[in-house]
């Protein structure tokens, strides 16, 4: 199987603008778990508003950065472990989607972390497995004699964001809101049945932007799983 920019855009239109649109860190330089001189001025100060130096923690993102770190762990920096942590190169994502530096390529994030992946021994997971999936199939490379079993991707959606996230949107003169939830699921369910959903509209306009996410039912494009 053949993993390219052309066999990925096969697949879906991910990245939605030119070539050289885009900036292309090495894998060094974005995978840097430190600020490099690539990054932007003052990335992590303003990504991690809440840490006080030490190692940074889920807990020290805004409100909005937890959402998107949320999506991104899902969808561009897929692992399976150390999730409560906010590495660099998480920082450097979430700063894409909200300032727009830097231009990253969807494409060519996984297309790194794929690479990372192989060639490390101690891997426990298999990233992006739905999208190599659809590359496998529609290039022929899946042998007669294997075992393939076919399994639903999880859309991201508004029961999604109940489940899993705990994030409340008000809206007061033109301007949004975002704070935690600190109610009963079943009363955010009576009161509050707006607000989830124009955070939601809000969050796929975001990733839309950020090409993390295809389509206009903002679908969630990619997977992973165990070995």
């Amino acid at each position: 199987m053949t993993m390219s920019f052309e066999t990925i855009n096969c697949i879906a239109q991910f990245d939605s603008l030119g070539v050289q649109a885009y900036d292309y860190p090495t894998i060094e330089h974005f995978l840097d778990n430190h600020a490099n001189d690539h990054d932007p001025d003052g990335m992590t100060e303003v990504i991690l508003p809440y840490n006080d130096g030490g190692v940074a923690a889920r807990s020290h993102l805004m409100v909005e950065g937890k959402i998107l770190q949320g999506i991104s762990l899902e969808n561009a920096m897929v692992r399976f472990g150390d999730r409560g942590r906010v590495r660099a190169c998480d920082c450097r994502v979430i700063h894409a989607l909200f300032y727009g530096t830097p231009t990253l390529s969807w494409r060519h994030i996984i297309m790194m972390n794929t690479w990372i992946t192989r060639e490390s021994f101690h891997g426990r997971m298999v990233p992006y497995v739905c999208l190599i999936s659809s590359m496998i199939l529609k290039q022929n490379c899946l042998p007669p004699e294997s075992l393939w079993v076919s399994k639903p991707v999880e859309e991201f959606n508004l029961a999604t964001i109940k489940r899993n996230w705990k994030i409340l949107v008000q809206l007061s003169e033109s301007k949004y809101s975002v704070t935690e939830w600190v109610i009963s699921m079943n009363s955010l369910t009576q009161t509050h049945s707006k607000g989830p959903r124009k955070m939601l509209r809000w969050v796929m306009r975001s990733m839309k932007r950020s090409l993390l996410v295809h389509g206009d039912q903002g679908k969630g494009t990619c997977g992973h799983t165990k070995n």
